[in-house]
This record gives C-alpha cells, structure tokens and sequence, in this order.
C-alpha cells in the first residue's frame, strides 16, 4: 500500500487537510504580496513641468491654461518632461498663449505633482522619458530573481524539506524587503529587489508541493485551484494595501514586517510526508498519518497499518532500485535520447514553451496594464486579480467537459480578441472598456491553469519532469519582457501585441493532442500516438 492509498484511506480532503490549508493561506498571500510590489514601488506617476511664467509656488496640477504652455496630442500631454518657451519669463496671471513659442519647446526640471504618491520615481529622481527604462526594468530584474530562484527552491526543498523552505524563504523575504524600504538609491534598491525575487519563488513552490502531497489523489485538481485562489487573494489586498498607503516606504513595511511571524511555522506547520517517507523520517511520518486519522475521524485498519509499517521498507527498496538504475547502463529509466530524433515531439515541446511563454506575458501584462489604463489605477488592479479567481475556479470543469485542446486555444484566442476589442473602442465606452479587459485577465487565467494540467499529459513518464521544467523556465521570458511594454507605448499600444501573440499561440494550440481521459506516456511512442485515431478510435 503506498501513500496515495493510505491518504485515500483516511481522508482525501478532511478536516486536517482543510486546517492545513488554513495555515498555507498566510505564506501564500505574503508570498503574492510580495511577488506584484513593484507593479506599485516603480509605478509611474502623475506629473508635469511646471511653468514659471505661470505658476508660483502655489500651484496647481490642472489648470484651464496648461494647453497653451505644454505639448498636448488628442488631449493628452505628450511629454512629463517637456514644456513650450515663453516669450517674457515674468510672471502672468492670465497665460494666455501669446506668451509661448509654440513652435520652441524646453525640458524642465521642475515639476508639479497630481496628488502625494510616491514610488521610486519621485525618491530617486527616476524623471522623464531617458529614465524610463529603470523604472520598467524593476519589474524584469524581479522577474530575472524568480527565474534564478526557483530551480535552487526546488533544490533546497528536495533537500531539507517543504516546511523549511516556506519558513526559510518567506524570512528571508521580509529581511530583504523590509531592508528595501530603507535603500537611499536605485542600485541598492534593485539589489535587494532580485534578492527578494529570488526568496519569494521559493514560497509558492514550497507551499504548492507541500499541499499537493498531503492531498489524496482525487482531490489534488481542487487543491491546486484552492492555493491558485489563494495567490489571487493575495494580489487583491496588495491593491487595498496600496490604496489606503501610497508611499512605497511604509506599504513595504506593512507588507514585509508581518512576516517575521511566521517563525511559528516551525512548530505548528507539518512537513509533508511524502518527504519525510522519501528521506527515511519514517517515524515522524507514522505521527502525521495517526494526527490524520484522529482529526478526520478515520479509524487506522491493519491494511493501513500495515502500509505504514512497510514504508521504511519501500524506502529501503526505492534506494536500492536507484542504485541499480544508475548502475545499470541500458536502464528503461534512462534518459531515452530518442526524443531529440522524433520530429513530433521536438515540434511539441517548442509550442509548448511557446504557449508557456505567451501564457506569462500576456498574464503579468496585462496586471501591470491595468494601472495605466485610466480611472482609479488600485481599483483596476483589484478588479483584474478578482476576475483570476473564476478563472482558476472554471478552468478544472471546463477541461475536464470540453477536453484539454480546444479550451486552450480558445481561451487564448477570446483574450486575444478581448484585447484588440479595448484597443479599437472609442474612449468614452469605458464600463465595456473595463468589461473587455477584464474578460481578457479571466480568459488568460483559465488558460494558464489549463497549459499546467495539459503540459502534464503531453510527454513520456521517464522525461516527463525535466521537459516540463524546460517549457516552463522559457516561459519565465513572458514574464521577463511584460514590464518592458510601457517602453513601447509611445509606438505601438500593448495590447495589441498581446492580442497578436495570444492569437498565435491560440491557432498553434489546436496543433496539441487531445489527451482527455488518456493514459499518460510512458514511452516516446506512447506520447507521439496519443490523442491519435487508428480505425476511428483514439488512442487512450
């Protein structure tokens, strides 16, 4: 009897797995917290020139005049940095705009403010379009640290276990995150935020591994959308957070100080059992077993107890059987160098980073978008993350009614098409604006959610782990490259670029096997055939 006929014996999703649950919530949010800050720390903000021929030191950010001294196109200022010359530098009370060379522009260093925020923009002088670069590039280094970060995490889990990389992890995030809100200059602060990055990657792996293992078999699809609710929470009070503190200082320390607590996970969090089995904690592991059958009610029968008593048996064995196989040359576990000479799964896996990486970027664009896109920029993000959670809720029914592929591409097509629609609708349709948006973040999440499951199901048993990784790290780049885009605003809208991708992933996604209700491979024949018809049946 192995673990997964033990769990399912004394409770699949019970009441202790429930309490567990409970306990991973606060790790998670603080890890999502965290994750999104510098959507907010290096977030643009609401200036322009001040003009001494108009202004004294009592100044205002809108006034009736400003068309006559500063750049505007289609209503918009054109530049934060840029304002016409005036033709008699003495002050006017009444700017009219036969003071200013409208032909003759100057750059400012001066500026007057819409309202108190302040990010890193205003406290390092990160100031008009030359510095724009290294307030995008804040989201991409970030991004750069979890891609660093999260094959160490890996690591370290495998070696010291689940609990002690969520506990280890989430401290070193608040020691440097807290530190952050301390930095006096943009290398400091960058430093530390990669630093951050690297600890925060480990929080979600740590906790989504831990979950899923102490989950019985049938219950781990709802387990995973339970902790991918969690992270969307998560986002959620980062937006209130951020709107009842605009100062980046201080919603770091709120963020980041808290953490500190979770010190108490050492004696109150259970490490998971499948680790502690696999590393030969087999005694540690019968206690959890016995609190697991206590507090779901499940009484222990000797089938039961007698799989747990073997486990330090099966643990030896697995040793052994790891032995043999590295000493065994022509092991049937051996990487099988086939795959590299199969046309078909060498196309596979390119669209599968591909659709990994159009995924990432279109996802974690369009949460930086939506603070750019007019209104109340907090409560856009707050609505862009909520909207995740019916995506993560809907996504395990759907591909498990309509199968794997055609929910895939075309919840990338309908965000795509959800995008190029908010670019073409004309301003003043702004609640079917923000419809169109949000429909689009909720058609990307159930996407995600459905690319993690299906990935699962496209390659062989014995290479499965390693080119799932593979994908997956080349679709960090998405997330890598979505903060560059407010560079590429002043040429070409975003959205459109993400509609543009979303839609070629979506067509190339129909070019993936339906695996619905299939066996999964466990060789490179049996993942070249499946989803395939031979005499009008398919492949299971």
């Amino acid at each position: 009897m192995d673990i997964d006929n033990i769990l399912t014996e004394l409770g699949e999703f019970g009441k202790y797995q429930i309490g567990v649950y409970v306990l991973l919530f606060f790790p998670l949010v603080f890890g999502s917290l965290g994750s999104l800050t510098y959507v907010f720390t290096a977030g643009d903000i609401d200036y322009r020139c001040k003009v001494p021929a108009c202004e004294t030191n009592i100044t205002s950010y809108d006034n009736p005049w400003l068309s006559n001294a500063l750049p505007f196109k289609d209503g918009k200022l054109k530049s934060h940095c840029l304002r016409y010359k005036s033709s008699n530098d003495s002050y006017h009370q009444k700017c009219t705009k036969d003071i200013f060379l409208k032909d003759q522009v100057e750059e400012c260093h001066s500026f007057v403010f819409k309202n108190n925020e302040i990010t890193i923009v205003n406290e390092f002088n990160l100031f008009c379009e030359e510095n724009e670069w290294k307030r995008t590039s804040v989201g991409t280094i970030h991004n750069i640290g979890e891609f660093i970060g999260m094959p160490l995490a890996g690591l370290f889990s495998d070696r010291f276990g689940r609990k002690t990389l969520i506990i280890t992890t989430v401290l070193c995030s608040s020691i440097f995150g807290t530190i952050r809100s301390f930095t006096f200059n943009y290398i400091q602060f960058l430093v530390l935020e990669i630093a951050d990055a690297i600890a925060l990657s480990g929080i979600y792996i740590g906790i989504f591994v831990l979950g899923i293992e102490i989950t019985g078999p049938s219950k781990r699809g709802l387990g995973g959308a339970i902790l991918s609710c969690y992270y969307s929470i998560g986002e959620i009070m980062l937006g209130l957070i951020v709107w009842l503190e605009d100062d980046w200082r201080k919603f770091l320390r709120i963020i980041y100080i808290p953490g500190f607590i979770f010190v108490i996970y050492f004696w109150i969090l259970p490490e998971s059992v499948r680790w502690l089995v696999s590393h030969g904690k087999t005694e540690k592991a019968k206690q959890i077993f016995e609190r697991i059958s206590s507090v779901n009610k499940k009484s222990i029968d000797e089938n039961v107890r007698k799989g747990i008593e073997q486990l330090q048996t099966g643990v030896q064995t697995l040793i052994e059987d790891s032995e043999n196989v590295i000493n065994n040359e022509d092991s049937k576990f051996k990487p099988d160098k086939k795959i590299y000479q199969s046309k078909t799964m060498i196309l596979r896996i390119l669209n599968c980073s591909f659709c990994w990486a159009t995924n990432a970027f279109v996802y974690y664009g369009l949460s930086l978008y939506s603070v750019v896109i007019g209104g109340n920029k907090y409560f856009n993000f707050i609505l862009v993350s909520f909207v995740e959670i019916p995506g993560y809720a809907l996504s395990p029914f759907i591909i498990n009614k309509f199968g794997r592929r055609v929910p895939l591409a075309l919840a990338l097509i309908l965000s795509g098409s959800a995008c190029f629609l908010f670019h073409f609708l004309p301003a003043d349709y702004q609640t079917l604006s923000l419809v169109l948006f949000l429909l689009g973040k909720c058609s990307i999440t159930v996407s995600f959610a459905s690319l993690y499951v299906s990935a699962t199901e496209y390659f062989p048993t014995t290479m499965r782990h390693s080119l799932m990784a593979f994908c997956s790290t080349l679709g960090r780049v998405g997330s890598i490259i979505a903060p560059q885009m407010p560079l590429l605003s002043g040429y070409i809208d975003p959205l459109l670029i993400f509609g543009t991708i979303s839609f070629i992933s979506g067509g190339l996604s129909f070019y993936f096997p339906e695996t619905l209700n299939c066996k999964l491979p466990d060789t490179i024949e049996e993942a070249e055939n499946i989803g395939k018809k031979t005499d009008g049946k398919t492949l299971k």
